[in-house]
């Protein structure tokens, strides 16, 4: 605005500057850029250097850096116009993250109005005020239905006494899950301690403000706000198994606890049948279905909850509901579980529907990730949507994208992106990976080049429900 540069050298710069991040950037990680949200006074400060962050992601279409929009009510509408022509263009680019939902969530973990609307991503989706803070994301990552099948498998081999009923096992899950994540804390507030008598970070320290201003390392305590944050794997695994051993076991009586267990250990063997009728009959989460979903937020509420009960550095323990690639890691280690998933295969992708599962549109879709409270979560969370060339390619299909992206922000959403790639391009992609080299998909959190992803990551993302509105 002030004249010194013209949009079009600006844009170089900025394109000059997306191209170094991707020659100093090693893969399966992720710089970030956001633009857009407001400023302490509430002013939105969209402006032209915010489009030209957007415009210079279209131009370079590198893997590095993921654009993202911060979204509240008063967002410009030619910025979300332009934001979905992008998509439209199968760079799937920019993702939204809601502001309002992230800027309180922020406030209630004590910063100022000011430093809760001046928020980065760190890499992926996890939180932190930006040039103010010293948090530690992604601290650990949970597998929540490795401690549903230990609990199956406790069970199965008289351990532990038979479960009455539904409620029963499902403490006894509870009770696992806070174990590990009480464990977790106190590891966690032991080194964070250690690294205050001999840790040291300098040259991150010189680009905080509170610890230049105090000549403090961060590691020391320079910081403004320090914290750890977690990331729960697989809820919409854990909600959908749920849901089908009180099906099976409890509610129907077809076969008790030990049964299921064994059928899950034999990884379906010879009851593909029963698989087959899990995954196809029975209440999926993401369909806007009450039951299914009123376990997934009771469980999306008990692990926040829980999760907060404990401290690291004399500050509550953030939760979050992000993967980045351990839904594949953790998805190889672990046994087929009663929601279908056989064994070795990627759990759900974040917060969302497990692949596939979504059978009633994306917006049913969206109703039933926003039916539990994001606020708290500030370790992140996703919601990954795709949606076909044909859809995007009309004016009436990018009107009906951005309405349902908008739903899902306006409910409250944490954040939510978006892929427009067909499972036949994939599929194409994986048979002739030289003529798709520069094919850029969001995977959780991140995005990456499809043909160097590992081939499990690979199906995970073809697997996943391509919505036409």
């Amino acid at each position: 605005t002030a004249g010194r540069i013209t949009p079009q050298a600006a844009l170089h710069l900025i394109c000059a500057m997306y191209i170094q991040i991707n020659r100093i950037c090693r893969p399966n990680l992720a710089d970030a850029v956001i633009v857009g949200g407001r400023d302490g006074s509430g002013i939105d400060v969209t402006n032209t250097v915010s489009y030209l962050c957007l415009a210079a992601r279209q131009a370079t279409w590198l893997v590095f850096p993921t654009v993202a929009v911060a979204w509240h009510r008063e967002t410009p509408s030619e910025l979300m116009n332009f934001a979905v022509e992008m998509l439209a263009s199968g760079i799937n680019d920019p993702a939204f993250f809601n502001e309002e939902t992230i800027a309180a969530g922020l406030q209630a973990h004590g910063c100022t109005v000011e430093d809760a609307r001046n928020f980065m991503n760190s890499t992926c989706v996890e939180i932190q005020p930006a040039a103010t803070s010293n948090v530690w994301i992604a601290t650990e990552y949970v597998n929540c239905c490795a401690h549903l099948l230990d609990i199956m498998r406790r069970e199965a081999e008289d351990e532990l006494p038979v479960a009455g009923n539904f409620e029963a096992l499902q403490q006894r899950v509870r009770e696992s899950i806070t174990a590990q994540v009480k464990e977790t804390a106190v590891r966690l507030n032991e080194t964070w301690r250690k690294r205050e008598q001999i840790g040291c970070f300098p040259f991150a320290s010189c680009l905080i403000d509170d610890c230049l201003e105090r000549g403090i390392d961060h590691d020391r305590g320079g910081a403004r706000y320090n914290w750890a944050e977690n990331s729960y794997v697989g809820l919409a695994n854990l909600t959908d198994a749920l849901a089908a051993i009180d099906e099976l076991v409890y509610r129907r009586g077809e076969m008790d606890l030990k049964e299921l267990y064994e059928i899950c250990r034999e990884d379906f063997a010879g009851q593909e049948d029963l698989r087959r009728r899990i995954v196809n009959c029975f209440a999926k989460y993401g369909n806007d279905d009450e039951r299914a979903d009123a376990l997934a937020v009771a469980w999306g509420c008990f692990l926040v909850e829980m999760t907060e009960s404990f401290s690291v550095a004399g500050h509550r323990y953030v939760p979050g509901f992000f993967c980045h690639m351990n839904h594949m890691w953790l998805g190889e280690k672990t046994g087929a579980t009663p929601d279908g998933r056989r064994a070795g295969i990627p759990f759900a992708d974040g917060a969302g529907a497990v692949q596939g599962a979504e059978r009633n549109g994306p917006t049913a879709a969206v109703l039933s990730t926003t039916k539990w409270n994001h606020t708290k979560a500030l370790g992140g969370i996703v919601q990954n949507l795709r949606f076909s060339h044909k859809t995007m390619a009309s004016e009436v299909g990018r009107v009906a994208v951005r309405k349902v992206i908008e739903t899902y922000l306006y409910r409250g959403g944490f954040e939510v992106q978006v892929n427009v790639v067909s499972a036949a391009t994939l599929a194409e992609a994986r048979r002739k990976p030289e003529e798709y080299r520069d094919l850029v998909v969001r995977v959780a959190g991140y995005s990456d080049y499809f043909t160097t992803m590992a081939p499990a990551l690979q199906d995970e993302v073809i697997a996943r429900t391509q919505f036409e509105v």
